[in-house]
């Protein structure tokens, strides 16, 4: 990707099923598909987010159910014994949507800082509105990346 945003609002343009696609594949081993999957709005689902600020900010987000996140932290550490520790689950959890993040930072404006993950259940309550959604299927079920004004 080489294109650098000017205004948050051309994240919507993005590539964020291949950005996706390529984190997924590389880090946990696992294909996905860009779904037309709704963002479910249950208190069950985990939310990963990172925050890009630069002269605006971004927030990256991360939707998925606690099963999921235990699946994704088994192939992320190669350890079947890792999708039992709720705590670990949601730290991997955390350092995909930091490689999410990144990955989109290098298409938005150099010089942009990130922070640390932060992880709640349900859908965020953050301020700012969603720039896109994108609901995404795998072997492991239907999981969520957003994109907010933060």
């Amino acid at each position: 990707m080489s294109t650098i945003f000017s205004d948050p609002r051309q994240l919507q343009d993005c590539e964020l099923p291949s950005v996706v696609g390529q984190v997924f594949e590389t880090a946990i081993g696992l294909p996905t598909a860009a779904s037309d999957a709704l963002l479910p709005q249950t208190p069950e689902l985990l939310t990963a987010e990172i925050c890009l600020t630069s002269n605006w900010k971004a927030a990256v987000r991360l939707h998925c159910f606690p099963g999921q996140a235990r699946a994704f932290a088994s192939r992320y550490l190669h350890s079947p014994q890792a999708a039992e520790d709720v705590s670990i689950a949601t730290n991997t959890l955390g350092e995909i949507t930091n490689l999410v993040a990144g990955h989109l930072k290098s298409v938005l404006f150099s010089g942009m800082e990130m922070s640390t993950p932060k992880i709640t259940f349900g859908p965020s309550q953050a301020a700012g509105g969603n720039l896109t959604t994108q609901g995404f299927t795998s072997p492991d079920g239907s999981f969520w990346v957003s994109i907010a004004e933060a």
